[in-house]
């Protein structure tokens, strides 16, 4: 089973043109006390994705996890979703 670690409807609706079968399942919200570096936008952002699709795969373990997210950066700072 194909599984999307997140609740963004922008992944959802590409993994539905791709003509994929998948399911979504959301990680939890806690993700961002979890991060370790938030010096490095590149490495920031992949702890985000692996964090949730860890999340999701420790729910599902017999599932493959799709694990993605986002930030916005100005210079090398971290926009935060406001």
């Amino acid at each position: 089973m194909l599984i999307l670690a997140s609740q963004s409807p922008r992944r959802k609706e590409l993994l539905e043109q791709a003509g994929l079968e998948f399911e979504v399942i959301v990680p939890n919200e806690d993700e961002k006390g979890q991060v370790l570096n938030k010096n490095n936008p590149e490495n920031y952002v992949k702890q985000l994705s692996l964090f949730k699709a860890l999340d999701v795969f420790s729910r599902y373990p017999n599932g493959m996890v799709i694990g993605a997210d986002t930030v916005v950066v100005l210079g090398n700072e971290i926009l935060e979703k406001p």
